[in-house]
């Protein structure tokens, strides 16, 4: 074959594949095995907040030489407050890039990269349409080619709150299809919206695989324990934009906006929501506003907030935000940086809901399920992942004052298998039942604004209800950087051992520690065995580093 000819068959070869990778720019990436329990951090972000991370020379924004060791400090707090996850602008830091998403890494926390000179002409588009080329050019300046490379990169953040009438959705839509096209579609694209009124209509434009919702109900007219949700009333009073008159004022309870969220997925089923939580309040009230100022927010609404979205099938959680600025918000970190009392009750909350977000991960709300509760609120949901069917609910203690004994009742039919019992996932104590011919019930004792999983354990064909295979071990965060942890709930951790994918032991500790270093061990699967009390437990692991 001589040369013309070859080159000629490379030709034609890749302008296929450049056009089957066209038609496939819809397709994002998204980790189904990944339970964000993120937040948003504002010096994080491009802008200079009081010179803290960057200074302006030659009029762009650089980072101090300080800068690095403040990102060390920011990514070892969120550790250790229970996150694995953060949102933040990488847009600015150039050649740093690299080391502020390895830090972030070496502490298990992934980022949502903000698309900063993207989110900007989108902005403007009303006014002065980009083209084309000032789309891309202006997504090869939010360092694309660099984050969709990187493990560490959970998701880009195209634009915050989309709303009809303010930008070009046309232009939007452009703007999302061209950004997955330059990423390969390596990581899903995000958009938080609020807008109840044109939920369908915006995501008739995104197409997004994942939902990212605000959620904030606490305006200075909220009282303590409400949960009210002020912001979608808010926007939901625009309506048509051209004539904002034809909707009148909608206030949804908190729970029945969340629902409103998860039924949007009629779309797509499949994919997960994440919901944004209020976790700020106003540092200065501007008198010469019309805007409602948002009240301060104590720890347990904010605890409140995270179990009625659980129970309602999200499949991330994120909290607005983690330090404040003045004059503007107040979040978990006070104006000096010293963490508030919310901080410590979301970080009682992220470690609640890591223990148990690989099952959380695999389950499906039941629609219209037959089970009740005699107060607060109850889901029933499904194991997608198990051909068995496990059943399970999460039940909301939405009373924001007192504890609560709450009776839950369902129909033996929508259980559809005999059960030997019902374990709280979350502590994972056997809870007392009865049953009658027609209804399975037991009391789910709750604190003031708490939540919790139970599970119907299926009886094994033999009838042994103390099967061993009926026992689980959660071990998070799964994929595993450096280290995990493994939650034991107060049971003595008798032996730890490792074994590679060749069945090779490669790990053996005999100790009642429940975090596991496994920093020596190389990228893969691995099978861990851990012996708790008498038993032999068994779960699977990825390692991933970049």
């Amino acid at each position: 074959m001589n040369k013309i000819k070859q080159k000629t068959i490379i030709a034609f070869l890749t302008m296929i594949l450049n056009i089957s990778f066209a038609f496939n720019i819809s397709a994002q990436s998204y980790d189904s095995t990944y339970f964000p329990i993120g937040v948003w951090s504002i010096k994080g972000d491009f802008r200079p907040v009081e010179d803290y991370l960057y200074v302006e020379e030659n009029g762009k924004f650089v980072m101090p030489e300080k800068a690095p060791a403040y990102h060390e400090q920011l990514f070892s707090e969120l550790e250790s407050y229970g996150f694995n996850a953060a949102f933040m602008s990488l847009d600015p830091i150039g050649p740093t890039i690299h080391s502020i998403v390895e830090k972030a890494l070496q502490h298990n926390i992934k980022i949502v990269s903000s698309m900063q000179n993207l989110s900007y002409i989108i902005s403007q588009s009303n006014d002065d349409p980009p083209s084309g080329d000032d789309i891309r050019q202006a997504i090869l300046n939010d360092s694309i080619e660099f984050l969709s490379q990187s493990p560490g990169i959970l998701g880009y953040y195209l634009y915050d709150e989309p709303l009809p009438g303010w930008i070009d959705f046309d232009i939007l839509k452009q703007a999302k299809d061209s950004l997955l096209r330059l990423s390969g579609g390596n990581h899903p694209v995000l958009s938080a919206w609020n807008d109840v009124q044109h939920m369908e209509y915006i995501d008739g434009y995104l197409h997004q695989d994942v939902l990212l919702a605000d959620t904030y109900p606490f305006s200075d007219s909220t009282s303590k324990g409400s949960l009210i949700d002020y912001m979608p009333a808010y926007f939901s009073s625009y309506g048509d934009p051209d004539d904002p008159s034809t909707i009148g004022p909608a206030t949804p309870g908190f729970s029945e906006y969340i629902e409103m969220i998860r039924k949007q997925q009629c779309n797509n089923p499949d994919r997960p929501f994440w919901i944004v939580f209020q976790s700020f309040g106003d540092v200065v009230r501007y008198e010469d506003e019309s805007w409602a100022f948002w009240r301060q927010v104590y720890p347990k609404e904010i605890r409140l907030q995270v179990w009625i979205s659980v129970m309602q099938g999200a499949k991330g959680l994120w909290y607005f935000l983690y330090e404040s600025e003045y004059p503007g918000l107040m979040g978990l970190l006070d104006l000096s940086g010293q963490p508030t009392c919310r901080l410590q009750e979301v970080a009682d909350i992220n470690s609640e809901i890591s223990s148990i977000s690989n099952i959380l991960l695999k389950l499906d709300v039941v629609e219209d399920a037959q089970v009740t509760v005699d107060k607060g609120e109850v889901k029933m949901h499904v194991d997608k992942s198990k051909d068995t069917d496990n059943k399970y609910v999460i039940v909301t203690n939405t009373d924001y004052y007192n504890s609560q004994d709450i009776v839950v009742t369902v129909s033996k039919s929508e259980i559809g298998y005999k059960i030997s019992g019902i374990t709280e996932e979350k502590t994972n104590t056997s809870i007392p039942f009865t049953e009658t011919d027609d209804e399975i019930q037991f009391t789910a004792s709750l604190d003031r604004a708490d939540g919790s999983l139970y599970h119907y354990k299926k009886k094994n064909s033999d009838g042994n209800k103390n099967s061993f295979k009926n026992d689980n071990i959660v071990i998070y965060p799964n994929p595993v950087l450096n280290k995990f942890i493994i939650r034991n709930n107060g049971r003595e951790i008798k032996s730890v051992s490792i074994f590679n994918e060749l069945g090779q032991k490669v790990l053996d500790k005999h100790t009642g520690d429940s975090t596991v270093n496994v920093g020596d061990l190389k990228n893969g699967y691995y099978t861990v065995k851990v012996r708790i009390d008498n038993k032999l437990l068994t779960e699977k692991i990825l390692i991933l580093r970049p």
